[in-house]
């Protein structure tokens, strides 16, 4: 693709706060990640519960979250959905227990992804 290196990953992340797992993505994506960054995967948290959950109830992830957003940062990624709906809500997943609905599938990429991604959709 124009001859540009991609590293793609696919993340499932824990249910639960697990300091473990975030490091070691972290680590892979230092040491075998190269090129223009693609992350996807079911990450297993809101990253802003305003915007991406049904309910603004605490969901006790903030120790999770803010491990994530610093990877986030170390590889300048950001949510490609959310950067061409800023102000709209639209969700993922559905908990019946629960009674709600998060955004916790994202997409995130670098800067040359922002570029090229002029549409993104959340499926039925």
């Amino acid at each position: 693709m124009w001859e540009e290196k991609i590293a793609l990953v696919n993340v499932y992340g824990p249910t639960a706060h697990d300091v473990h797992f975030w490091k070691t993505l972290q680590s892979l994506l230092q040491s075998k990640a190269q090129g223009h960054m693609l992350v996807a995967g079911d990450f297993n948290i809101a990253m802003d519960p305003m915007w991406d959950r049904s309910s603004a109830k605490r969901d006790g992830a903030g120790g999770t979250r803010k491990q994530l957003a610093r990877i986030l940062r170390t590889f300048q990624l950001t949510d490609l959905w959310r950067g061409l709906h800023p102000y709209e809500k639209d969700y993922t997943f559905s908990s019946i227990p629960h009674q709600s609905f998060s955004r916790i599938d994202i997409l995130f990429g670098d800067s040359f992804w922002e570029r090229c991604c002029y549409k993104a959709e959340i499926g039925p």
